[in-house]
C-alpha cells in the first residue's frame, strides 16, 4: 500500500497555536473528527513543566534566547526563527517507532532536535453513505464514521523542530569568506539539504519519494490550459459518436453545458461541505461554551453544594428532634381518638338515660295531673255540697230566731250563758 502515496516532508515556522492545533486543545480543527481522536499519538522530551499545558512554544523559545545570550554574547535577533514545524505524509501502519526514527535520523543527519511530535489520524475528507462509496483505492485508509459516513484519513505527522545549533559547528560565511563558530546561531541550510531532508524521511518511512514540481507558475497554468481542451476534444469525439446528426454548433452547445453543469455540480459540493463544516464549527463552538460555562459556574455549583451539605449537617439533629416529635404526635393522636371514642360512648348512653328520664317525668306529669283534676273536681264539688249545707243550716237557724217569743230568745241566751 505505500505505493499509492508518497512521502512529502513540509517545513515551515511554528507558530504559536501549533502545539494546541496537535493537542486537539483551545483550538477548533475544521476537517479533524473527534470519533476518531483516540488514534492520534503524541510525545514530548524533556522540558518544563509547562508542557502539559501546551506551552512548550514559549518555553522552548525563551530557552533558546537565553542560550544565545549565553554562548554568542548577544541579544537573540527578533527577526529569527528559532522553532520550525516539519509535516510528514505518512500512511495507516505507521506509528510511534516510525516518528522516533524519523526523529533519530534528522538528528544524527542533520544534527535537528525535534522536541515534540503529534501523528494524526482523525484528518480527512468525508465520503458520504458509508464505507461502500469510498473508492477503492482509499480504502485502505478509510474508517466508518458514528453518523454512518466514512472519513478517507490523511494520516500525517507534525514534527516540532529546534532549529539552533546547541555544538560547535564551524561553517565558511560567503560574505567574509572566513569561518565561523555557528554555536548559538540558526542553522543553514541550502537547496540540496533540504532535497536530502526529503530522501532521509522517505526512507525511514519505507515510501516512495515525492516528485519535485520544477515547472514555474507560467507553465503549470499552460498544462491546466492543455488538459482543459484534451478534456474538451474527448467530450466532442463522444458527442459526435453518440449522435452524427449534430452541428459543430450544437456539440460546442452541448459541451459548454456539460462543462456547466460539472462546474455547477463541484460548486454544490463545495457549498454542501463548507456547510457541514459550518455546521461542524458551530458544534464546536457551542460545546467550547458551554464548557466555559461550565468552567465558569463550577465555583458557585461547589459553593452550593457546600452550603447545601452544612446545612444537611446542622439540620440533621433538627430532623432527629422533629422525628421524635412526629413520634409523640402519633401516640397522642391516637390516644385523643380513643378518647373520643369512650366520650361519644358515654355521651350516647347518658341521651339514652336522658331520653327514657324524659319519658318517665312526662308519664308521672301525665298521671298526677290527672289526679289533681280528679282532687280539684272533688274538692269543688265538696265545696259546693258542703257551702249548701252550711248556707242551709244557716237559714234555718235565721229563720228559727226571728220567729221565736222574746222569752225563748232570752232563756235560751241564759243557757247559753251558763253554758260557757
Amino acid at each position: 500500500m505505500s505505493e499509492e502515496r508518497k512521502s512529502c516532508f513540509r517545513i515551515e515556522e511554528t507558530m504559536s497555536g501549533g502545539e494546541s492545533h496537535c493537542l486537539r486543545s483551545r483550538v477548533e480543527v475544521e476537517n479533524a473528527y473527534e470519533d476518531l481522536s483516540g488514534d492520534n499519538l503524541n510525545w514530548v522530551t524533556d522540558v518544563p513543566s509547562e508542557v502539559e499545558k501546551g506551552l512548550t512554544y514559549r518555553t522552548r523559545k525563551e530557552y533558546i534566547q537565553e542560550y544565545c545570550k549565553k554562548v554568542t554574547g548577544r541579544a537573540f535577533n527578533k527577526n529569527a526563527k528559532p522553532l520550525r514545524t516539519g509535516v510528514a505524509v505518512m500512511m495507516p501502519h505507521h506509528g510511534e517507532k516510525d516518528m522516533h526514527a524519523v526523529c533519530k535520523a534528522l538528528k544524527e543527519e542533520f544534527n535537528i532536535e525535534v522536541y515534540r511530535w503529534s501523528f494524526h489520524a482523525d484528518e480527512g475528507h468525508v465520503i458520504e453513505g458509508g464505507m461502500d462509496n469510498v473508492p477503492e483505492e482509499d480504502k485502505y485508509r478509510a474508517k466508518p464514521l458514528n453518523n454512518g459516513d466514512a472519513l478517507v484519513i490523511n494520516h500525517h505527522g507534525h514534527f516540532f523542530m529546534d532549529w539552533q545549533e546547541h555544538e560547535k559547528n564551524t561553517l565558511l560565511n560567503k560574505k567574509t569568506g572566513e569561518k565561523e563558530n555557528n554555536q548559538g546561531k540558526m542553522m543553514r541550510f541550502n537547496r540540496q539539504d533540504f532535497s536530502r531532508i526529503q530522501d532521509i524521511v522517505a526512507d525511514t518511512l519505507g515510501m516512495p519519494r515525492g516528485e519535485m514540481n520544477k515547472l514555474p507558475k507560467s507553465k503549470r497554468a499552460t498544462e491546466y490550459r492543455e488538459k482543459a481542451q484534451k478534456k474538451r476534444v474527448a467530450l466532442q469525439a463522444s458527442f459526435q459518436e453518440e449522435c452524427p446528426s449534430l452541428t459543430a454548433k450544437e456539440v460546442n452547445t452541448l459541451i459548454n453545458t456539460t462543462n456547466g453543469l460539472e462546474k455547477k455540480e463541484q460548486d454544490l459540493l463545495s457549498k454542501k461541505r463548507h456547510y457541514k463544516k459550518s455546521l461542524r464549527k458551530m458544534s464546536m463552538q457551542y460545546e467550547k461554551s458551554l464548557s466555559g460555562m461550565r468552567i465558569q459556574y463550577e465555583p458557585l455549583i461547589k459553593q452550593e453544594l457546600e452550603i447545601t451539605t452544612s446545612l444537611k449537617k446542622e439540620l440533621e439533629p433538627a430532623k432527629e428532634v422533629t422525628q421524635e416529635l412526629n413520634n409523640k404526635l402519633a401516640i397522642a393522636s391516637k390516644i385523643l381518638r380513643a378518647s373520643n371514642a369512650i366520650l361519644m360512648t358515654f355521651m350516647n348512653a347518658y341521651e339514652n338515660e336522658k331520653r327514657k328520664d324524659h319519658e318517665q317525668l312526662k308519664y308521672l306529669l301525665g298521671d298526677q295531673k290527672k289526679y289533681f283534676n280528679v282532687y280539684y273536681e272533688t274538692i269543688s264539688n265538696f265545696n259546693a255540697n258542703h257551702l249548701e249545707k252550711v248556707a242551709k243550716s244557716l237559714n234555718d237557724d235565721f229563720e228559727k230566731t226571728v220567729f221565736l217569743p222574746d222569752d225563748r230568745i232570752s232563756t235560751k241566751k241564759k243557757d247559753n250563758s251558763l253554758g260557757r
